[in-house]
């Protein structure tokens, strides 16, 4: 059929006038599934691209949905899939889901993609049977037009967290310029207009993820994470705002995390950059940290990445090491998993009190951690409580250890919390909540890829089925030579990629 797609919204060079005005409009029609395809809808024909491990419960399984490169009509699955989330389809048997892609045309590593960042969406089936998950339709939700770069990770939010209908939250991973422009916009798209804007005050930082926090409280309160490319300066940040309009218009705050006591005992002065309670190597295994979200200057969170990194070395703020994805506890909404990737290198810094990463420093952190954050009921800038849940870094004996390397995006249900690597050989964990045990249940196939998002799909597929995006970072399934703006020889590339099912009974 005939694509209709009428597209309204900001260029990148356009967007600080949009921001200015108000929220962008995207119009685009579905595209309607070809005569092709059969009565269930669209599967791809390429096989998982991870593989489910051995001693799991009978029943469990992976099935491939829509790989990069599949067309269904008009539309093309973009390359490098990330952030994913979920909301209710056009019918009863149906759910909407959309897809994050990291793709950008700043050069990387000599690399670059054929378009900037976009979002898929894709209508599934939710009926039980081989066709459950199986596509009847699919748009471009934000098209790379736009001018956006590196979607990132990517979480859905409605009634249920407190918003009038169903928003898509996602960011630019990216401190870098485009068009003279610096990156590092947080990215909002309500789902139900397909309004999209980029919100300024949500800090100028690499975006890993922005996820509501359905805590109760009187206003929405938004964590969002700094997965910077500089290890050792990433922070926790907070934007609370009234309600849905208010994200959209901007008018909420931004506030950073700054370390306020240490197992419950108040700190002489959390503002010293030498009181032993800063930044992630200052936690140790059975300890817990207490905290206040303090806030960000206006100008600086709208301001670039310098300004609030350097702000936020002024006044202390809990320096992690590259904050990745975070996700609230079904069952404690309060309780909060926090996931850091880690680095190499780091340690503190004598001279500063924070910590560095100078070429000569030893590995104190290099596979990450999990956090466990239990946020104040009565008011969301209150950290009660921030420990250690995971670390592949201490020493095996501990009760904490799990020999997982660069965590990164992670979900949870009622019974699991899923986390997946980012490294060769990429596995998926799984942490049984109530057990308190972890266990390997997938590994990408890709040598050198990665399980790059993953949610919760129990309440539209039935239990212990999780939706989950890989990134091949080893096949390009499209690639040419081009020289850049600086003679330089780059291969613009559109990297393989999948969006699968992932069954897990019990999970």
């Amino acid at each position: 059929m005939k694509l209709m797609n009428s597209l309204v919204g900001p260029s990148h060079k356009a967007r600080s006038t949009a921001i200015a005005v108000g929220a962008a409009i995207l119009l685009v029609a579905t595209v309607a599934m070809p005569a092709s395809a059969n009565r269930d809808g669209f599967l791809t024909s390429n096989e998982p691209y991870i593989t489910i491990a051995d001693g799991l419960p009978s029943g469990a399984s992976a099935t491939a949905i829509i790989s990069v490169g599949d067309e269904i009509g008009d539309f093309m699955f973009e390359g490098i899939p990330d952030g994913v989330g979920i909301r209710p389809g056009p019918d009863k048997h149906s759910m909407d889901v959309y897809v994050a892609h990291e793709q950008t045309l700043v050069p990387f590593r000599n690399e670059r993609d054929f378009q900037s960042a976009s979002v898929s969406k894709l209508t599934m089936s939710t009926k039980a049977g081989p066709g459950q998950g199986s596509i009847s339709a699919a748009s471009v939700a934000i098209g790379p037009e736009e001018g956006f770069q590196r979607f990132c990770s990517a979480s859905m939010a409605g009634p249920d967290e407190g918003l009038d209908g169903y928003v898509f939250f996602t960011g630019e991973e990216s401190s870098e310029f485009f068009e003279g422009e610096q990156l590092g916009f947080a990215v909002v798209l309500d789902t139900d207009s397909g309004e999209f804007t980029a919100v300024p005050g949500m800090g100028r930082l690499n975006h890993e993820n922005t996820v509501v926090i359905p805590g109760g409280w009187d206003e929405l309160a938004m964590l969002t994470t700094d997965d910077t490319f500089s290890a050792a300066t990433s922070q926790l940040y907070m934007y609370t705002a009234a309600d849905q309009d208010a994200i959209f218009a901007d008018e909420g705050e931004l506030w950073a995390l700054r370390i306020t006591g240490v197992d419950g005992v108040t700190l002489a002065d959390p503002t010293d950059a030498f009181n032993g309670a800063n930044d992630y190597l200052d936690l140790d295994v059975g300890e817990s940290f207490q905290g206040e979200f303090i806030p960000v200057p206006q100008n600086v969170a709208r301001g670039d990445q310098v300004a609030l990194e350097d702000w936020s070395n002024d006044n202390n703020v809990m320096q992690f090491i590259r904050l990745e994805d975070v996700a609230a506890d079904k069952n404690d909404p309060l309780t909060v998993y926090i996931a850091d990737t880690g680095g190499s290198r780091v340690e503190p810094d004598p001279d500063t009190g924070r910590m560095g990463r100078p070429d000569d420093a030893i590995g104190l952190a290099d596979n990450g951690r999990i956090f466990k954050m239990v946020m104040n009921g009565d008011d969301p800038r209150i950290v009660d409580s921030l420990t250690i849940l995971a670390d592949g870094d201490v020493d095996p004996a501990s009760p904490v250890y799990v020999p997982m390397r660069a965590p990164d995006n992670i979900d949870t249900s009622k019974k699991s919390l899923m986390v997946q690597e980012d490294a060769s050989e990429a596995k998926i964990w799984q942490l049984r909540i109530r057990q308190g045990d972890w266990r390997v249940v997938a590994t990408v196939n890709d040598p050198g890829g990665e399980s790059s998002g993953v949610v919760d799909a129990s309440e539209w597929l039935g239990g212990g089925r999780w939706l989950v995006t890989v990134q091949a970072h080893s096949t390009f399934i499209d690639q040419e030579l081009d020289d850049d703006d600086d003679g330089e020889v780059v291969t613009v590339k559109r990297e393989d990629g999948q969006l699968l099912l992932m069954t897990i009974p019990g999970s």
